[in-house]
């Protein structure tokens, strides 16, 4: 298996169309096809549907994809990570930040970085929970910043760095904006915005059951700014970290529920540290009362 076969394969996965795939990847329709091909041979069966309208992945290539996506984002980082340390006399590395972070909250923890650490390259990997936890404990990253979750956090090494709470983030003309005490049950048939890479997901799911509560999933997105212009947008109600809800025009507490999050540094334990993923971890907590990642 080549990695331009993974490529051509992922390229396809998004357009369903052999042609736009070919257009996309910059080569021509019968080379694709023929790698396409290949890569079916190795993997012991067809990954998508040329006889279906439109076109469609099989069992087998559905159930591959989110592996090579895997494979992908890793050979793009050995990639970029390679070309830095080329092109640069300097210490190249990698940090994992939570999606789920607001960018106001680790910019100024990079600029401080910056000043501090001159001699390091860094480069951000910003991408879910789940995976930067596989990323930390598979070693494909040394250091990340995740949310401490009892289910995610088990032999790693966590340093506390803030806690922040959940807000109900609302368009300014809600109903609710106008009531002064939000609580749980208010939230009955209300539309609602489900951010799908939210680590709170699973716990708020289960309060709802608990109280019999009933919320319409109306819309769901991975992406926060997405989230914010659609309830910005009146199109439903969303449960946000702080750093998230900047933009909004309306975000309040639910008073009858306790939702917060400590945000940590987290590395593999027992692991030793590389030089560069060492110095980053010092500078990060060294400057962490002067910065308070402040808004």
């Amino acid at each position: 298996m080549e990695l331009h076969q993974v490529r051509y394969f992922l390229a396809t996965c998004e357009t369903l169309n052999i042609t736009k795939a070919a257009e996309a990847c910059n080569i021509s329709q019968p080379a694709l096809t023929k790698a396409l091909r290949l890569l079916e041979t190795e993997m012991g069966g067809p990954l998508l549907d040329r006889q279906s309208r439109p076109m469609r992945l099989t069992e087998l290539g559905n159930h591959l994809k989110s592996k090579f996506r895997q494979l992908n984002d890793v050979s793009q980082e050995i990639s970029a990570q390679a070309k830095l340390f080329s092109n640069l006399e300097s210490a190249v590395h990698t940090l994992g930040i939570l999606s789920t972070l607001g960018e106001h909250r680790f910019l100024p923890m990079l600029e401080g970085l910056q000043r501090a650490s001159s001699g390091i390259s860094l480069s951000l990997k910003v991408v879910p929970q789940s995976h930067l936890v596989s990323y930390v404990r598979s070693g494909i990253l040394e250091l990340v910043v995740i949310a401490d979750t009892l289910s995610c956090t088990d032999g790693l090494e966590v340093v506390p760095l803030f806690e922040e709470e959940y807000f109900l983030g609302m368009p300014p003309d809600h109903p609710l904006t106008k009531i002064n005490r939000i609580e749980l049950s208010d939230l009955e048939g209300v539309d609602f915005v489900r951010r799908i890479h939210c680590e709170l997901n699973d716990y708020m799911d289960s309060l709802f059951t608990q109280h019999a509560i009933s919320v319409k999933n109306r819309l769901a997105t991975d992406q926060d700014a997405i989230a914010r212009k659609m309830v910005h947008a009146g199109l439903g109600l969303s449960i946000m970290p702080e750093s998230v809800c900047h933009g909004l025009s309306d975000f309040r507490p639910i008073s009858d529920t306790k939702l917060r999050r400590k945000i940590v540094l987290t590395s593999m334990a027992g692991r030793k540290l590389s030089p560069s993923a060492k110095r980053i971890k010092e500078v990060i907590l060294s400057r962490w009362q002067e910065t308070r990642f402040a808004t």
